[in-house]
Parts: structure tokens; sequence; C-alpha cells
């Protein structure tokens, strides 16, 4: 009887004790989680007060992407003066106006036919929102000192994949703006103008030199501060 009664307590203290080990291992295992947090571990997100930047520019996709409907948000591009280009003379080249013919003569036509004064060249396209944003301080600045000087705009969507020429034209219409504003087909303009991010803005004195690049959007006050400088110089 004191056998058998043995050995039924030896089972069950086999239990306890297997029991007692499971409850130590998931204790270590809480503990260790509730510790700190593991290298793998998801970022909390920023507080809601975190300051973020507008995009000032709008880098060019890489060749062969797909310009989609409206331009990806990018980061922003430091804004200012190309000093491998300025000092040297504006590279000739081809382009068709989608509007001011008044303005230059005739719808197609050379820039060196423009030569002579001193001329504000864009370089934007219909896919960079950054070049929308700009276009109404360029419209004001053409209404109040087109008189000085030409301000031309070339659309270089085609060649930095931010769209087409023969869309182009609409967004021209939809922002109310009149200057003479075109496209090229001359695809080696990206590179002699240093574009590098859109919209670039270049300013070429009356003796054909380039005066200054400006890289990113501008506004009123930065490219009235530009033109008087080149001006000052004429």
């Amino acid at each position: 009887m004191r056998l058998s009664a043995l050995r039924l307590r030896l089972p069950l203290r086999c239990v306890a004790v297997i029991g007692a080990l499971l409850v130590l291992v998931l204790s270590a295992v809480v503990a260790t989680g509730c510790g700190s947090s593991p290298s793998g571990a998801i970022a909390s997100p920023p507080s809601p007060s975190a300051a973020t930047t507008a995009p000032s520019a709008t880098t060019m996709p890489s060749q062969g992407s797909e310009a989609t409907a409206t331009p990806a948000p990018t980061a922003p591009v430091p804004t200012g003066e190309v000093t491998a280009f300025v000092g040297s003379s504006a590279p000739d080249f081809r382009f068709k106006l989608f509007q001011g013919d008044e303005s230059l003569g005739k719808s197609e036509l050379n820039l060196s036919e423009v030569a002579g004064q001193p001329i504000v060249l864009n370089f934007w396209a219909r896919l960079c929102g950054p070049c929308w944003s700009e276009m109404p301080e360029l419209q004001d600045f053409f209404e109040e000192r087109g008189d000085q000087l030409q301000l031309l705009g070339i659309d270089v969507g085609q060649f930095t994949g931010l769209g087409l020429p023969k869309d182009a034209g609409k967004l021209l219409d939809a922002l109310g703006v009149t200057y003479p504003a075109g496209y090229t087909d001359d695809a080696s303009v990206v590179s002699k103008y240093r574009i590098r991010a859109m919209p670039t803005t270049v300013f070429i004195d009356s003796d054909g030199v380039v005066f200054h690049s400006w890289t990113g959007a501008i506004n009123r006050q930065q490219l009235d501060a530009v033109v008087e400088r080149m001006l000052a110089g004429e």
C-alpha cells in the first residue's frame, strides 16, 4: 500500500516541478519583451508640432521613368547660382512658342534672335509643382518690367520626364500666363544650361553672357534683386 502511494506521488511532483519551470520561463520572456526595445523596432512618429519644409524644386526623374498626372513630392533642392556656367556665352537653341508671337515677332526662332537685350530665361515643365507656384510671380514681373528686358519661358518637360509639349500650353492658359512661352526640341539644352532641377531660371545680359543662374522656384523679390544687379552692369 505504501509503495503504491509513493508511485502516485512521484508523477504529481514531476508535474508540479514542470509547471513551476514553465512559469519561470514565461516570466523571463515577458520581462525581456517589456524591457529595452529590440534593434528592429519601428521608431515612433514625429510629434505633430514638427515642422516640414515644402519642396522648392522638382528633381528630375531618372531616365526612362514614367511621368504621372501630378508631380510627386520631392526633397528640397538648394537654390542659388551655378558658378561654373556663369560668365560664359548663353548657348543658342531653337524654340517654338505656345504664345507671345506678337512680342517676339514670330512663333519659331533661335535664342540668338532675341539677343541684344537682357533676357530672363525660365525653364519649366507641366508636371513640376514649383514651376506652377512661380508663374504668377513671373507674370507680375512681365506686366511691370517687360519693357526693360525679355522674359521667356521654355518647357523642357519632354527631356526631364515631367510632361510633353502637347499638354503644356494648357497650364499657361489655366494660370493666366501671357508672357512669351514655348518649348524646344533640342535635348542638349538640359546639359548646356546645367538644368539639375526644375524650375531653373537663367539671367542673360544684353551681350549674351550668362549673368546668373537660379535653381528652384524664384519669387518676385529674388527676381527683382538679380535683375537690378544685372541691369546695373549694362
